[in-house]
């Protein structure tokens, strides 16, 4: 919620009540609180003093991408007409973007295509996940 808002302040001049402030921060350090209260360090972790750095940064980062998406997808249909299928197939496209070249980039593309073929079990589970997922925003988008 608070990302959200922060970004629909910053980029779309948004207003927001006391009061929306008010229960953002609430539901924020609420939820903050759930979390850091019990363990969170790996016990398999080799670096042990970063492996919590680390995972809270990955989580403040995407907290950020989070609302700045949202906040930009309102935007453009908002100020370009923007369809909601075209917004899909550009957002799950530039998706399947990033994660190819994430795995070029760890070296990781062979190896995951050898064991994505080698498994016909995971092709059935990865193509119920991508077409519950594309089934899933289609109705969140309509």
């Amino acid at each position: 919620m608070l990302p959200v808002m922060v970004w629909g302040l910053v980029l779309s001049g948004k207003t927001y009540t006391w009061r929306d402030w008010l229960v953002a921060v609430a539901v924020t350090g609420g939820v903050t609180q759930f979390l850091m209260t019990g363990p969170t360090e790996s016990h398999t972790s080799s670096n042990e003093g970063n492996s919590t750095a680390h995972g809270l940064i990955l989580l403040l980062a995407f907290l950020a991408l989070d609302g700045l998406t949202s906040t930009m997808q309102e935007k453009l249909f908002k100020e370009h007409g923007t369809s909601k299928y075209n917004q899909m197939f550009y957002v799950n496209g530039l998706s399947a973007c990033v994660s190819c070249i994430t795995l070029l980039c760890s070296g990781s593309l062979v190896p995951a295509t050898q064991f994505y073929f080698a498994h016909p079990r995971f092709v059935l589970d990865t193509t119920v996940l991508s077409v519950s997922a594309v089934g899933g925003q289609y109705f969140i988008y309509s």
